[in-house]
Parts: structure tokens; C-alpha cells; sequence
């Protein structure tokens, strides 16, 4: 795959029926380096920016302590189609799903939210109807899923 390429998936451009399985392991495995990288990144630049900026940490939504998990797309945790999330875009690393009751809140697909200690992260699907203040962070794999556990964390959904 072209350097390009690469860079336009780890971005989330994916093309109209983009299929995972179209590529390689070794393919899959530079597109997640490239998305781990870009959250690194991005998380960075947020953290320094809040650390220095009292005006920045005012203007962010209220903080909110909620419940995040982990998932995987697996039809036991999706459904029948777990590589496309609720908002008809693919998976990839650096979404979340957001409970309903925050999507009704303005916790809406493209927004993006801080989970303080872990980085900057775009809502992209939904969770299950009896899910309530909870996030659900997604995992290509599900040893890294469970490895977060179930943990309470401070967020802040980001300006528009």
C-alpha cells in the first residue's frame, strides 16, 4: 500500500466499501502504528495546550467522570456487521461509542471527547440501549480490550 494510502486510512478517509480484509497483516499492522501514533500525538499537543491555558479548560464542556470499557468487532460484541460502527463509517483505533444517554446529550457522531490519560478520540458508534454514562473505546484486538477493564474516567467532550 502507498505511503499516502496508509496515512488516508490511519485518518479515517476510508473510500466507499473499504474492507478490512482487502489487506494484509503486515498492512493492517502500519495502519494501526500510523493511528497509535496520530492519538499520541494529538493527546500531547491537547495536554500541553490545557496545562498552559486556563482559557482553553474553560471553553471545553463540563468534565464528566463515566464508565469506559473496551471492545472489539466481533459480532458478540456488535452486530452483524461489527467492521461498520452505528454512524456507517468502518472501525478503527481512536473511537469511541458513547451510551445513549450522552448521545442524547450532544455526545454526537464526529464530536470528539478527552479521556483525561488517554487521549483525544473521535464518538463513532453507539452502545447498547441499557448501557447508561458510559463510553466503550475500540480495540482491533481483544486482549487489549480487556486489558483496560472497567475503569472510571474523567472526560470532556470537545467544542464543535
Amino acid at each position: 500500500m502507498k505511503p499516502v494510502a496508509v496515512a488516508a486510512v490511519a485518518a479515517g478517509t476510508f473510500a466507499s466499501g473499504f474492507l478490512l480484509s482487502s489487506y494484509n497483516e503486515s498492512q493492517l499492522s502500519k495502519i494501526v502504528d500510523i493511528q497509535q501514533q496520530t492519538i499520541k500525538n494529538q493527546t500531547s499537543l491537547i495536554e500541553s495546550l490545557m496545562s498552559e491555558n486556563e482559557d482553553l479548560r474553560t471553553r471545553l464542556n463540563v468534565v464528566r467522570e463515566v464508565t469506559m470499557t473496551g471492545y472489539t468487532p466481533t459480532k458478540k460484541e456488535c452486530d452483524a456487521d461489527p467492521l461498520v460502527a452505528a454512524s456507517m463509517k468502518p472501525v478503527r483505533l481512536g473511537t469511541i461509542a458513547v451510551s445513549r444517554d450522552l448521545f442524547e446529550k450532544g455526545w454526537t457522531f464526529g464530536r470528539r471527547v478527552y479521556i483525561i490519560n488517554h487521549g483525544i478520540f473521535q464518538i463513532n458508534d453507539l452502545m447498547a440501549k441499557h448501557h447508561q454514562n458510559r463510553i466503550d473505546m475500540f480495540f482491533w484486538k481483544t486482549s487489549d480490550a480487556k486489558r483496560i477493564g472497567t475503569q472510571s474516567v474523567k472526560v470532556a467532550l470537545l467544542g464543535e
